[in-house]
C-alpha cells in the first residue's frame, strides 16, 4: 500500500518556495530612488546655479546680473530648454540709457543642437512681463555681451524666433542711426489669412531722422529666419508722409522673407526713403498703390496692383527677384493715362526733358571716364509689357499713347510689339540691344504713318503754316556704351514723304526766292497753296547723316535741296534751291543755305546750287 500510494502521487514539486525581500533590500531600494529623484532635481533645478552664474556675469561683464531660478530641461523633441525667472541685469555704463539691461519675469531659451553658420541657434525665445534695452555702439560694442563686454566680433546666436507678453524692447544702433521701441501686449484679433492674432504690438522710433510708428497684430509667434513657419499679421505705419497697411501672413523676416498679404501704400511723398536713395525724392508728389504682396526665396511679387502716381494711374502685376548674381524683373500694365514726369519721379530722377536727361547722361559719362549706360542691364533679366492709352510729356506735346514689350534675357534685349501714337499718327518698329560684348550693339528700325504735319507744330503762325501726312521709314544701327559713342557711330538709311497737304503763301514765296509774290501775298492776304508731294531720302554714317535727296513741291514752286546733320554736336548744313513753276517779278536766283547748331540754325543766301537729277519727288518716295 505504501509503494501504490507513491507511484500514485508522484514526485515532490521542483518550484523553490518564495522568498520574500528583506526590510533592507526594501530600504536600499527606497534610497536608491531618492537618490535618482535628487540628481534629476539638482540636474532640471539646480538651486546652486542661479547664483553661481549670476556672479560669475557679474564678475566678467562688471555689472549686477541676477536670476531668482535657473531650471533645465528638454522639449518633447528632445531640445535642450533653459528658462530663467526674477532675471535683472544693469546696462553697460556707457550706455545712453541708466534703466537696467533687461529686467523680465521670465525668459524661456529652447536651443538648437547644431551651429548654424558657426553660430549657437535659440530655436525659441519667450519673454513675459519686462523690458530689454539693447544698445550698439558705433565701434561695434554691444550692451548685451556679458561674458567678454569688449567684443566687437560678429554675432554668436542666431534667434530663429520669439513669443512676447507684456513686454518691452528698445533698440538703438548708432551706427546706423537707428532707434525702435516697441511693446507687445496680449489682445486677441483675427487676420485675413485666417490666421489667430493674439498679440499686439505698438512700436515708433527713427531711422536717419525719417521718423516712423505703427501699430500691428500678430499671431503668438514670429519667426526670423530658417524656420519656414507663417505667423499672421495686420497692421498700420506711417512714415514721414507715407502710410502703409498690411493684412495677411508672414514668415522669417530677418533672412529670406516671406509675406503673402493685402498691401497698400498711400502718402503726399516718398522722402521716407531718403536714407537708402538720398534725396531723390524731395518732390512732394501724391501716390497711391494697393495690391497682393508675395515674396519669398528672393522673389517679390506685386499681384492685382493698382496704382496712382500725380496724374499717371497703373493696373496689372509686377515682379522682382534675384537668383545666382542675376537680377529679374518682370511687369505687366495698362494705364488709361500715364505723364512721363510722373514715371521719372518714380525712378527717382527729376522731371527734366528728355533732352537734358540724355545730355546729362553725356556729361556724366564724360566725367566718369566712359561710364557704362548699361551696367545695370548687363546682370538684369526683364520681361515688360506696357501700354499706355494717353501719354503725355510736357515737352513732347505731339506725344499721344505708347504701347511696347520688352524682353530682356542673358545680355540680349528685344523691343517688339511697339506703338507711339503721336500728332495724330504712330510709329511702330523694334528695337535689339546686345550686350554679351564690351561694346553694346543696337539696332532699330521704325516705320511711320498717318503724322499730322500741323499737329506737330501747333504753335506756328497761320501764316507760315504746312499742313499734310508724313509717312516716314528709319533703320539704325551702333554699337558703344555711352549716348555719345552711340551717336557717333550711328549708321543707316531713312526716308520721309508728305503728301495731300497745303504750304501758306507766304512760305511759298520764301523759299522760292520770289519777291513779286511776297509782295502780292502781304498786300492780299495769306492763301494756302496745294502741297502735293514733299520727301527726303538720308544716308546715315558715323553719326552723320547725308541728306541724299531734298524735294518740296508745291502749286507754284519746286525746292530741291541736299546737305548733311550731324547727330555727334547736333548742326545742320543744308542748302536749299527753289525753281518757280511759272516766271515772276523780282526772283532771287540764289540758294538758301542753313547751318549751325540746331533746333535755331543761321540762314543766308549764297551762290546758286543747281539740283542734281533724278530728284522727283515721286522717285523719292519710293
Amino acid at each position: 500500500m505504501h509503494d501504490d500510494a507513491h507511484i500514485a502521487t508522484g514526485p515532490e514539486p521542483m518550484t523553490p518556495p518564495a522568498v520574500r525581500p528583506s526590510v533592507r533590500a526594501i530600504l536600499a531600494r527606497i534610497a536608491l530612488g531618492v537618490l535618482a529623484l535628487l540628481l534629476v532635481a539638482l540636474v532640471l533645478h539646480p538651486l546652486w546655479l542661479a547664483p553661481v552664474l549670476g556672479r560669475h556675469l557679474t564678475a566678467t561683464s562688471g555689472r549686477t546680473v541676477h536670476f531668482d531660478s535657473i531650471r533645465i530641461g528638454l522639449t518633447s523633441s528632445l531640445a535642450p530648454v533653459v528658462h530663467l525667472r526674477g532675471v535683472r541685469i544693469d546696462n553697460a555704463p556707457w550706455a545712453e540709457t541708466k534703466e537696467p539691461f533687461a529686467v523680465f519675469a521670465d525668459a524661456v531659451f529652447v536651443l538648437g543642437w547644431r551651429r548654424f553658420e558657426g553660430r549657437h541657434v535659440v530655436s525659441y525665445l519667450l519673454l513675459r512681463d519686462g523690458v530689454v534695452h539693447l544698445e550698439r555702439r558705433a565701434d561695434g560694442l554691444r550692451n548685451w555681451r556679458l561674458s567678454d563686454p569688449e567684443d566687437r566680433g560678429p554675432g554668436r546666436y542666431w534667434f530663429y524666433s520669439l513669443e512676447a507678453h507684456d513686454a518691452k524692447l528698445v533698440f538703438i544702433n548708432h551706427d546706423i542711426d537707428l532707434r525702435v521701441q516697441a511693446a507687445a501686449i496680449d489682445a486677441p484679433a483675427a487676420a485675413a489669412s485666417g490666421e489667430s492674432l493674439t498679440t499686439r504690438i505698438d512700436f515708433g522710433g527713427a531711422f536717419r531722422e525719417v521718423a516712423f510708428r505703427g501699430s500691428v497684430a500678430t499671431s503668438p509667434v514670429l519667426t526670423f529666419l530658417e524656420t519656414d513657419r507663417w505667423f499672421g499679421l495686420r497692421g498700420h505705419a506711417a512714415i514721414d508722409g507715407a502710410d502703409l497697411d498690411v493684412d495677411g501672413r508672414a514668415a522669417d523676416l530677418f533672412r529670406a522673407i516671406r509675406i503673402d498679404a493685402n498691401a497698400s501704400l498711400a502718402g503726399r511723398s516718398l522722402a521716407a526713403l531718403r536714407p537708402f536713395t538720398g534725396d531723390r525724392y524731395n518732390e512732394a508728389r501724391a501716390f497711391h498703390a494697393q495690391g497682393h504682396l508675395r515674396s519669398g526665396a528672393g522673389h517679390y511679387a506685386l499681384i492685382d496692383a493698382q496704382a496712382r502716381v500725380g496724374a499717371t494711374d497703373l493696373a496689372g502685376d509686377l515682379g522682382w527677384s534675384r537668383a545666382g548674381g542675376r537680377r529679374a524683373v518682370h511687369a505687366r500694365l495698362k494705364s488709361a493715362v500715364t505723364d512721363l514726369a510722373d514715371l521719372q519721379w518714380l525712378a527717382g530722377r527729376p522731371a527734366a526733358s528728355i533732352a537734358k536727361s540724355v545730355t546729362a547722361g553725356d556729361a556724366t559719362a564724360a566725367r566718369s571716364g566712359e561710364r557704362d549706360i548699361f551696367a545695370g542691364a548687363r546682370d538684369l533679366d526683364a520681361e515688360i509689357a506696357f501700354e499706355a492709352t494717353r501719354f503725355h510729356a510736357a515737352e513732347l506735346r505731339a506725344l499721344q499713347s505708347l504701347k511696347l514689350k520688352a524682353n530682356l534675357a542673358a545680355g540680349q534685349l528685344a523691343v517688339s510689339d511697339l506703338d507711339v501714337g503721336w500728332a495724330g499718327g504712330h510709329s511702330s518698329g523694334r528695337l535689339a540691344l546686345d550686350l554679351r560684348q564690351p561694346l553694346a550693339a543696337v539696332e532699330a528700325s521704325l516705320d511711320t504713318r498717318g503724322v499730322r504735319v500741323e499737329s506737330l507744330f501747333a504753335s506756328q503762325a497761320g501764316k507760315e503754316r504746312v499742313t499734310g501726312v508724313l509717312r516716314g521709314q528709319l533703320a539704325l544701327q551702333a554699337s558703344g556704351n555711352t549716348f555719345e559713342a552711340l551717336r557717333a557711330g550711328a549708321a543707316g538709311t531713312g526716308s520721309l514723304a508728305l503728301s495731300g497737304g497745303t504750304i501758306s503763301s507766304l512760305l511759298d514765296a520764301e523759299l522760292g526766292l520770289e519777291g513779286g509774290k511776297l509782295m502780292r501775298t502781304l498786300v492780299s492776304g495769306v492763301e494756302f497753296l496745294p502741297l502735293p508731294c514733299a520727301a527726303a531720302t538720308f544716308d546715315v554714317n558715323e553719326g552723320r547723316a547725308r541728306i541724299r535727296s531734298l524735294v518740296i513741291d508745291s502749286a507754284n514752286t519746286r525746292t530741291t535741296g541736299s546737305g548733311t546733320i550731324d547727330l555727334r554736336d547736333e548742326t545742320i548744313d543744308l542748302v536749299l534751291t527753289p525753281q518757280p513753276k511759272r516766271p515772276g517779278l523780282f526772283e532771287l536766283n540764289r540758294s538758301i543755305r542753313f547751318f549751325g547748331r540746331l533746333p535755331k540754325p543761321q540762314r543766308a543766301l549764297v551762290d546758286r546750287v543747281e539740283p542734281p537729277a533724278g530728284t522727283a519727288c515721286e522717285a523719292t518716295n519710293q
